[in-house]
């Protein structure tokens, strides 16, 4: 079930601060809810994932976040295509998810680069524009019959994407997989577990691997310019005919991290770095676990619209809590887990 809070105004105007998409779904292992608010940011360019019940046995369950920057093209291109390849790879029927995930982000990585690609990607900037009345001097005709090829290409080289991808598999595996500075963590009674690392030119083995690609970071960002160290896209970064995807000072593979479900686990949070800014992993631990014992009945996306609503700023001027917000909360539930 998802619906759209009906706080519009009157007139064609882009979506304002605190209006926000929510989404809940439930199944016999876990329930679900995922709110989106595009906060003071003059557009929204996150995008969310979830598709449940994959795969030949129907045991897989995919939920994703890709927080976009210089656009929304390459997040949504990636959330479009991500289960499609996944389910493809040869590793996901043999069981090897690990695998799996690493050649699906990579190869989503390498597709952005693919001329049909970037024409999708072209066509939505153009949809992009018209959603949020952005002014460009150039119509969308002028614009392909003057630069073709060449403006579809600057796409995939000056915009890119985070990615942090959920799968659960088996009901019983959690699988973690993450590019860029979201994040995600495991909620128990007493404490959480931070199951991802945010990407940072500042961490100690991102730094060397910038710095052997032969880029330098000034002012915490590659470059100069990006203030993360992993992501999809952002192709101006990834220039070095002579190194490995791998290799690239901003890089498009995942950190894995996996996890055997046992009782202790409560929740999982999935959620951009504009929700990050604002509260600590205590902090929103304590305040899903608060608001689900107050109301467990209360749909999680209404939960994480409450927590939106205390961090927002009040301001766009601050320099916290005016980025978009997406966060994706998953109850769990063990009716048939033999544990």
């Amino acid at each position: 079930m998802g619906e759209m809070l009906d706080i519009k105004e009157e007139g064609d105007k882009p979506p304002q601060p605190r209006e926000k998409f929510i989404l809940d779904g439930i199944s016999n292992f876990f329930r679900y809810g995922i709110c989106s608010m595009k906060g003071w940011r003059k557009t929204m360019e996150d995008s969310f994932l979830v598709k449940l019940n994959i795969g030949p046995k129907k045991s897989t369950h995919i939920f994703g976040i890709f927080d976009g920057h210089g656009g929304r093209e390459v997040a949504k291109f990636v959330r479009d295509h991500f289960v499609e390849e996944f389910l493809k790879n040869e590793n996901y029927e043999k069981g090897d998810i690990k695998t799996c995930l690493k050649e699906t982000f990579l190869k989503l990585d390498r597709k952005l680069l693919e001329e049909q690609s970037m024409q999708e990607m072209t066509e939505d900037h153009f949809l992009f524009i018209q959603e949020f009345n952005i002014q460009e001097k150039e119509s969308r005709h002028q614009v392909v019959e003057e630069n073709g090829y060449k403006y579809m290409e600057d796409i995939s080289y000056t915009r890119g994407s985070t990615g942090l991808i959920l799968v659960i598999h088996n009901h019983t595996q959690l699988y973690f997989a993450n590019l860029g500075d979201s994040r995600g963590i495991i909620i128990n009674e007493n404490s959480f577990l931070k199951m991802t690392n945010d990407h940072k030119p500042d961490n100690k083995e991102e730094k060397k691997r910038i710095k052997r690609a032969g880029s330098r970071i000034y002012e915490h960002r590659v470059s100069g310019l990006l203030n993360m160290s992993r992501s999809f896209g952002d192709y101006q970064f990834k220039l070095r005919k002579d190194l490995k995807q791998e290799e690239q000072a901003v890089c498009a593979c995942p950190e894995i991290t996996f996890k055997e479900r046992t009782k202790r686990e409560l929740f999982i949070v999935l959620a951009c770095d504009g929700v990050w800014d604002c509260v600590t992993n205590s902090q929103i631990s304590q305040f899903i676990c608060y608001s689900v014992n107050k109301d467990p009945k209360k749909r999680l996306s209404l939960i994480i619209g409450d927590l939106f609503n205390r961090i927002l700023s009040d301001s766009p001027s601050n320099e916290v809590g005016t980025d978009n917000m997406t966060c994706i909360l998953i109850q769990l539930k063990n009716p048939e887990l033999d544990i």
